[in-house]
């Protein structure tokens, strides 16, 4: 089986879902951002904070070139990294993408206080819903769709796993 690929906006699910579906098919789990936290000792906000979003970017491209050797895992990457050509192209040959597609209203109702500080592009709402539109275009490239406003991480797992299979 492929690897498998969460893509979609910042409290979408993607690390919640990918997580459960990971340990349901025995595969490692990794998360893009904690990663790149870890490797660095920082956190996103910081990484932004002290180097910009240009060379968190970079960390990204730098992440996936890294996995893209690793079989069997369940990978949830951040926000922005499936927004832009390039990268589309390399992730898409790790595995197969999975877009969890969520409208603005239902993110602002799970995004918590803490999100917010440690997230820098969630400050501003209506930066937040520019974004959203603008990321939409890239993520809408992903193979598989999945609406999860009405869904539970456990409907949503399974669709997800419906879909893999």
């Amino acid at each position: 089986m492929e690897n498998i690929i969460f893509v979609g906006f910042m409290g979408s699910g993607k690390t919640s879902v990918g997580s459960l579906l990971a340990k349901d098919l025995n595969f490692k789990f990794i998360d893009s951002d904690f990663e790149i936290e870890k490797d660095l000792s920082l956190s996103i906000n910081d990484i932004f904070k002290i180097y910009g979003e240009k060379y968190f970017r970079d960390l990204e491209i730098n992440f996936l070139k890294k996995i893209s050797k690793i079989n069997n895992i369940v990978i949830s990457l951040g926000g922005g990294t499936f927004c832009s050509d390039e990268n589309i192209k390399l992730i898409k040959k790790i595995g197969r993408t999975i877009y969890l597609k969520t409208s603005y209203s239902e993110l602002l109702k799970r995004y918590s206080s803490i999100q917010i500080e440690k997230r820098p592009l969630l400050k501003d709402k209506n930066l937040t819903e520019i974004l959203l539109k603008e990321r939409e275009y890239y993520y809408s490239q992903a193979d598989f769709c999945i609406l999860t406003d009405a869904l539970s991480l456990q409907e949503v797992k399974h669709q997800a796993y419906k879909l893999i299979l």
